[in-house]
């Protein structure tokens, strides 16, 4: 890190990211995934998550693209022509907003419906 100049630095950190608080928690955090294998519940969900929106794209002919499949982070794009992949008209009267924290939808990615869950929901 010493070698890169001050004005390059990457800095990824808040205000108490080194509290030592902040570094026992992750510890934990670190401790309960490894001890309950958690990364292997999230992909299989994962997987169960891809295959319920493939069977359902199927049948909606809005769907464009399902994209994701690392654990349960997926993406859903809606367009107005499947075969051509065209967004639909931008019209503000139908955008969608966000419901929480955790469900996107904005940007350039506002034809997107993005959604994260627990790791152990279903």
């Amino acid at each position: 890190m010493d070698s890169v100049k001050p004005d390059d630095r990457w800095m990824h950190a808040y205000t108490n990211s080194g509290h030592p608080t902040c570094c026992a928690v992750a510890l934990k955090n670190i401790e309960i995934m490894q001890r309950e294998r958690l990364w292997e519940h999230a992909a299989k969900m994962g997987e169960r998550l891809q295959a319920g929106l493939r069977r359902r794209s199927a049948i909606t002919p809005n769907t464009g693209d399902i994209r994701g499949g690392k654990g349960l982070l997926a993406a859903v794009e809606f367009v107005e022509d499947r075969a051509t992949k065209k967004n639909f008209a931008e019209r503000p009267e139908v955008r969608r907003e966000p419901q929480g924290r955790d469900d996107e939808a904005r940007g350039d990615h506002a034809d997107a419906a993005r959604g994260r869950r627990p790791s152990r929901a279903g």
